[in-house]
């Protein structure tokens, strides 16, 4: 902006740099070089150890791009110690390649391996994620092309990135999908249900039932989800009262009650009993 600088360059130059998308600091090879080996790191040390850590098969892994074959009860459990991994900062690498299982914080003396400096987080540094649900007959190249379109659809431009999306594809009927962002919350609520469903302590087990029970009553639940979203947790309360294989206290009836409600009204405003069935399978019932 300087007076003394040719008037016409400065006004083209004023041009192309105060365009927003290029008025930013461009990248040096130094801190390129950085991400390319934080990626390499994470590939190479951190996916594999968990996969194999829930007894499962990595077909690759490549910078942030990971696809692998497990076993139903650990792949969620997988996927969530994976995006905790990509978004920790410091992680010690033993001499046989193995991660150690804490990230490094505070004060930390040096021991041999190789110090790991990962991406961390950050406002945009996130990692979305795709979980299929399918019988082992099915063709691995169409689920593995069908994963990448939930990931496509579901999590990153439904959920706007930073989610898990699940779809549960059984071999009779159609797919039932559940999809969250990584820090809602959903996810906790999520285990919470499928375990309670399949729970093998009678005080505090969900029917079965009630997932199908309130799918029946879709034409009576919307309106009040509608209308009256504030009395939908007491609704299902009172429907939790109904479907019980046993006693339960107040309280657990409430936190249930809770739970299940914020499951089954998606992001739209819309009741879905999906997520329930969802949580049931994962949980070991044949749902």
């Amino acid at each position: 902006k300087s007076s003394s600088f040719d008037a016409g360059h400065r006004e083209k130059w004023s041009k192309v740099f105060g365009k927003p998308e290029l008025n930013r600091r461009m990248l040096s090879p130094a801190v390129h070089a950085a991400v390319s080996e934080s990626l390499g790191d994470f590939a190479l040390y951190g996916v594999k150890s968990i996969i194999d850590k829930y007894d499962g098969s990595l077909i690759y892994a490549g910078g942030d791009d990971v696809c692998a074959v497990l076993p139903v009860s650990g792949a969620l459990k997988a996927a969530r110690e994976i995006k905790d991994y990509y978004n920790t900062v410091f992680k010690m690498i033993d001499e046989k390649g193995k991660p150690a299982s804490g990230e490094i914080e505070g004060k930390w003396k040096p021991g041999k391996g190789k110090l790991s400096v990962n991406l961390g987080k950050g406002e945009k540094i996130s990692i979305s994620g795709a979980v299929l649900i399918c019988h082992h007959k099915e063709a691995l190249s169409e689920m593995i092309e069908r994963t990448h379109r939930l990931l496509d659809e579901r999590a990153k431009k439904k959920c706007e990135r930073n989610a898990l999306a699940v779809e549960l594809k059984k071999r009779s009927g159609g797919s039932r999908y559940f999809t969250a962002k990584w820090d809602s919350g959903l996810w906790s609520d999520f285990a919470n249900i499928g375990n309670s469903i399949n729970s093998g302590a009678l005080d505090g087990r969900l029917s079965r039932s009630l997932v199908y029970r309130l799918e029946e009553m879709r034409t009576g639940i919307e309106p009040l989800i509608k209308e009256h979203l504030e009395h939908y947790s007491r609704f299902i309360e009172k429907q939790i009262i109904r479907s019980l294989v046993s006693g339960m206290d107040d309280k657990k009836k409430e936190e249930m009650a809770g739970q299940v409600a914020r499951l089954t009204v998606d992001s739209d405003g819309r009741f879905s009993h999906e997520p329930l069935v969802i949580a049931a399978f994962i949980g070991g019932g044949n749902i």
